[in-house]
């Protein structure tokens, strides 16, 4: 890629850079303007809501126990259609 620039596209390139003014940034703000943000009340709900959800356990104890003490009574029994028609829903 350098090996293609010829000394008539590097002075096209300076001159265009000469010629092009600066912009003064200073001039375009504005000062003693304030910044202000408006949260909307969807977005109060759904933090609401999140906050609530993220409280909520992910593992239920309850059924965790339920089944861990039927298992280790061997009353734990489940079907093995049950089993196979949960598989083949799940493809």
């Amino acid at each position: 890629m350098i090996n293609n620039i010829n000394k008539t596209k590097l002075d096209s390139v300076i001159g265009l850079y000469n010629t092009s003014k600066p912009v003064n940034t200073k001039s375009n703000i504005k000062t003693g303007a304030s910044d202000s943000l408006t949260i909307s009340n969807t977005a109060h709900e759904f933090r609401f809501v999140y906050e609530t959800v993220s409280k909520i356990p992910d593992i239920r104890e309850e059924k965790v126990n339920d089944i861990a003490s039927r298992m280790k009574n061997g009353n734990y029994n489940i079907s093995s259609s049950d089993i196979a028609s949960k598989i083949l829903s799940s493809l």
